[in-house]
């Protein structure tokens, strides 16, 4: 399958999309667009109609899908099925020369079969949050962007019970911004109190130990620049 110009979707992402319609030993060829899995023996059409309609409920995006069994690659390239099975499970490498071949089939080339570049992600959904609660302080912290630590800054969504409240942290460098989805919360900064209520936002430079709590249950959008949490 072949993704091309302005379409650019990110393998990881795609082998996920594949995973999730029960494909098993699912497989992504570096950057190039080529996906290899297992199944079932099924009408090339059939795959074709499921996988271009993944890509389109999950990447919103309508792009044409070509399916290749095994047996018709093997042909295609003049090589056998023996070994575009070992290539497909690493046990085998192929030369250059067989590599053109194989891209070719594949309707890629070598440049694009190592280009390793993927655009930067931009829209996060819900199930690439990771969540952690905490019993004893009463809070649920979503980090609502994956791995924003290597980022210049890391925003979470935070949720506190009533009576909830954060860890202290500690007097760093940066900055800190913060805006109240609803409830009404405390910040607490060094020996002052500051209230912010929903639709209300704060900032500040954390030069003194600081917190965030609330009396009566808040959610709110943080963000901590380096990433502090």
């Amino acid at each position: 399958m072949n993704i091309s110009g302005k379409n650019k979707v990110p393998m990881a992402e795609l082998k996920l999309g594949f995973e999730s319609l029960g494909f098993p030993d699912v497989r992504t060829w570096l950057n190039s667009g080529n996906v290899v899995f297992s199944g079932e023996e099924a009408e090339p059409a059939a795959l074709t109609g499921q996988i271009e309609g993944m890509i389109q409920r999950r990447f919103g995006l309508e792009i044409p899908v070509f399916v290749l069994p095994q047996e018709e690659l093997a042909d295609r390239a003049e090589l056998s099925k023996g070994f575009i099975s070992q290539l497909e499970r690493d046990l085998t490498s192929p030369s250059i020369a067989t590599l053109v071949d194989i891209l070719q089939c594949l309707g890629t080339d070598l440049k694009t079969f190592f280009d390793d570049t993927e655009d930067d992600r931009v829209v996060f959904k819900k199930e690439d949050y990771f969540e952690k609660t905490d019993t004893e302080l009463n809070n649920v912290i979503e980090w609502i962007i994956p791995n924003a630590q290597k980022n210049i800054m890391e925003p979470i969504r935070l949720t506190l019970e009533p009576g909830g409240s954060t860890y202290p942290d500690n007097p760093h460098e940066g900055e800190e911004f913060g805006y109240v989805l609803s409830g009404s919360i405390s910040i607490i900064v060094g020996n002052k109190r500051y209230k912010a209520k929903k639709g209300e936002s704060f900032y500040f430079e954390p030069k003194y130990k600081h917190y965030i709590e609330s009396k009566s249950g808040a959610v709110i959008i943080w963000v901590s620049s380096p990433p502090s949490f």
